[in-house]
């Protein structure tokens, strides 16, 4: 998470025996007929790496010093009734068999529960998802997950002492936390755990009875299923709230947050954790960073908040949140990078035979993500570098050599003395391959690249540098004020958890989808909805009172005759004799929307006025 002030505290090794290496091979995107093996997301920062921002920071923010020795092995010793075996898929656990008369109760009516750390919690609120101990980027404190190779136990009412004491076993400055999730409307193949430890298989949704302790949830999953936060004590939940407060990226406002011991104290005994049987539970489960989801997130983000800069940065937001119009599409396809953006976002790779600019652009946003599957520890300019020096030395068209030769050293030069001014480079380079990858040398944030402006950037090559940024950095490093509204967090991790599940072909599905948060843009430029005189009246109000004068237009009819003006340091006084009608008010669209096309954007409270007057909420 992003620390507000400067971490530089060494993360924590991550906890053994959690992470599966994946074997895929990078491919050369100069064969055209060569499609991307692994889905193209996640991102870091250039001077403040991902793992700087979210895992370094959350040791130092406590002022505890990180534990550098393997975490260490529960041990609890096994029920006496004997061990529990796992039951194949297809077969009631013997626990259900001997209950199968009982009172039968639907899943999403009941309270299913996540024990961890607060900690841990706060990675996962910034990651925007649930995940196992391979999302961490080394900072995982061992909880009911460590042994569960990529799936999340959920606890049905109440969570056992041995599951709370996993979560705080590594650290004494460690707090349990229980999460309360809402399973209504998640489908999918599960895992079932009984009271006495015996898993079947399953798929959600499904009727359990009164046996059933514990599901096991395929990660990642989104934390917009998350309905409350609950702490034992009062100082567990205030040391939580305060480091929260040291992180950019965690907005606590719309969480339920409580103190209570109900979670903490099962009502029946319950065998945990699981013994004899975890190799068959997690036999062909691989447990990994979100890098897929992560990149997506930044990407969609990045791309919400540049679209009131123009309709065609609209455009593109709309065609990657699956939204998109054919007008749209036919926008996006003039450019040959912009083009391959919807098939990126759908599948992590751009549509076979596309052209080389538009496979190395791509192949840019894969790299980052192949990086982050591996646990790279190189910086994201390495990572583009040593991906584009690779690239130049497959390359055998000669029209593409010699510019690509000097895009990289251009890039290399920009750390140095010779690089040339900003105007300079864009001379040289043109194009939404060269200029987004000399952005990405030249600006650090994606804060920064929405504040930039130059006479020379089209939006073409602005959108791929938003792309480029957001998918650099993921969700988990964007700072709250990118992750604002709350309509538009739901909506992202939502997209995130649908790229996690193919990515790791997780068969699980949320049925219930966010609506799509509608920039104030697309709001306002609607050419289909005419403004009624309420509604330019109440624009009107809103954009006097801001200031925005030069949005408002009066006009006032005067009847036929003879007028008296008075001009004085005060202005102009029109004297009538007569009636005269009140000046017809209203906004100048046009006016409006290059005022909203500026960042830092309007206030939340002015965009949520303008946004009633139009009859939306965002």
């Amino acid at each position: 998470m992003i620390p507000r002030k400067t971490a530089t505290s060494r993360a924590k090794p991550p906890a053994k025996g959690t992470r599966k290496k994946s074997t895929s091979r990078q491919p050369d995107l100069l064969e055209a007929s060569a499609p991307a093996e692994l889905p193209e997301s996640d991102a870091e920062m250039p001077s403040e790496s991902l793992g700087n921002e979210v895992g370094q920071s959350l040791g130092s923010a406590t002022g505890h010093p990180e534990s550098t020795a393997p975490p260490s092995q529960h041990s609890t010793t096994p029920p006496a009734s004997g061990e529990p075996g796992f039951v194949p898929p297809g077969k009631l656990a013997p626990s259900d068999a001997a209950a199968s008369g009982g009172v039968r109760m639907d899943t999403a009516s009941q309270t299913w529960l996540l024990a961890t750390n607060h900690l841990n919690l706060l990675h996962m609120l910034a990651a925007g998802m649930a995940m196992g101990p391979a999302g961490f980027a080394g900072k995982y404190y061992r909880d009911p997950s460590g042994e569960l190779s990529g799936l999340v136990p959920l606890f049905r009412d109440g969570v056992p002492e041995a599951a709370i004491q996993q979560a705080v076993s590594e650290q004494t400055h460690l707090r349990p936390c229980i999460a309360e999730i809402d399973l209504t409307g998640l489908s999918g193949q599960v895992h079932v755990v009984s009271r006495n430890g015996e898993v079947s298989s399953g798929a959600l949704p499904l009727h359990i009875d009164s046996e059933v302790s514990a599901l096991l949830v395929g990660a990642p999953l989104p934390m917009t299923l998350v309905k409350r936060l609950v702490f034992r004590l009062p100082t567990d939940r205030k040391e939580f709230e305060a480091s929260a407060h040291s992180f950019a990226n965690i907005d606590l406002t719309d969480l339920s947050i409580e103190t209570s011991e109900q979670f903490f104290c099962p009502e029946h005994p319950v065998v945990w954790p699981l013994h004899g049987q975890l190799e068959d539970v997690t036999r062909d489960r691989i447990d990994q960073p979100s890098a897929r989801g992560e990149a997506v997130g930044g990407c969609l983000a990045m791309l919400y908040h540049l679209a009131n800069r123009s309709d065609r940065c609209c455009s593109a937001y709309r065609v990657a949140s699956g939204a998109g119009t054919s007008d749209d599409y036919v926008a996006l396809q003039q450019d040959a990078v912009l083009a391959e953006l919807a098939s990126w976002v759908e599948s992590g790779q751009p549509r076979p035979g596309s052209p080389v600019q538009a496979r190395l652009f791509w192949g840019v946003a894969e790299a980052f993500v192949t990086a982050s599957l591996s646990g790279s520890a190189e910086s994201p300019l390495d990572v583009v570098l040593g991906f584009l020096d690779g690239q130049l030395a497959a390359l055998q068209d000669a029209r593409y050599r010699p510019r690509l030769e000097q895009l990289i050293s251009d890039m290399r030069s920009t750390f140095g003395l010779g690089g040339g001014t900003i105007s300079q480079l864009f001379e040289r380079h043109k194009g939404t391959l060269s200029r987004p990858l000399l952005l990405f040398c030249l600006r650090e944030h994606c804060v920064d690249l929405l504040e930039f402006q130059h006479p020379s950037l089209n939006d073409e090559e602005l959108i791929a540098a938003a792309v480029l940024f957001g998918v650099r950095d993921g969700w988990i490093a964007l700072p709250v004020e990118l992750r604002t509204s709350k309509a538009l967090s739901q909506f992202v991790e939502q997209k995130m958890f649908e790229a996690e599940c193919n990515q790791r072909s997780v068969r699980l599905s949320l049925d219930k989808t966010p609506i799509r948060p509608v920039p104030l843009r697309e709001l306002l430029n609607d050419r289909g909805s005419v403004w009624s005189e309420s509604r330019n009246a109440s624009l009107a109000r809103i954009a006097s009172r801001i200031g925005w004068q030069d949005c408002v237009v009066s006009r006032i009819r005067l009847p036929q005759g003879q007028y008296r003006l008075n001009i004085s340091d005060d202005g102009i006084e029109v004297v009538v004799r007569g009636d005269v009608r009140p000046p017809d008010v209203e906004i100048d669209r046009g006016g409006l929307l290059k005022k909203i096309s500026q960042w830092p954007p309007v206030l939340r409270d002015v965009e949520n006025e303008v946004r009633s007057a139009l009859g939306s909420r965002d």
